[in-house]
């Protein structure tokens, strides 16, 4: 009775960990030509247990998306197993400082026992602006990655 006691204390602990990501997207600008994009990003993940099998908690991530610098902020969900791997969704808000643009990010990987996770994270982002001669125009974007992770600890 001992070994699954243990097994359980194990399982929670706090998952903190850094990722990088590298992937391509599609870019409408001001409503001409479709480009096709690279990003790459580095990120930190955190998670706080919620009992045995469930945890959440709050990432944040920053790098090139699309065709500026972009930060990404906001929230894991883990369902947990007990061999330590799990199933990771997250989401969040894709900010473009440079350009004022906002967006949407959407999370889905896992984690394996041996302290690697990975997962694919879909951002879009536009840009709205007011144009004398065109009226109100947008830059849009959409850009899938691949990220690596390492748990810390």
């Amino acid at each position: 009775m001992i070994k699954p006691q243990n097994a359980i204390k194990k399982n929670n602990k706090i998952f903190f960990g850094i990722n990088a990501g590298l992937g391509s997207g599609i870019m409408n600008e001001w409503g001409s030509d479709y480009y096709l994009t690279l990003s790459g990003t580095l990120g930190l993940d955190l998670i706080f247990p919620m009992g045995n099998v469930f945890a959440i908690g709050p990432y944040l991530s920053a790098g090139l998306d699309s065709y500026d610098f972009a930060t990404t902020f906001g929230a894991w969900a883990m369902f947990r197993f007990r061999n330590e791997s799990g199933i990771m969704l997250g989401g969040g808000l894709n900010l473009l400082p440079g350009w004022d643009a906002t967006g949407i990010s959407v999370r889905l990987g896992g984690k394996f026992p041996n302290r690697i996770y990975l997962f694919g994270e879909l951002t879009t982002s536009s840009y709205f602006y007011y144009s004398y001669y065109s009226g109100v125009s947008a830059t849009d974007a959409v850009s899938f990655l691949i990220h690596l992770g390492v748990k810390l600890f």
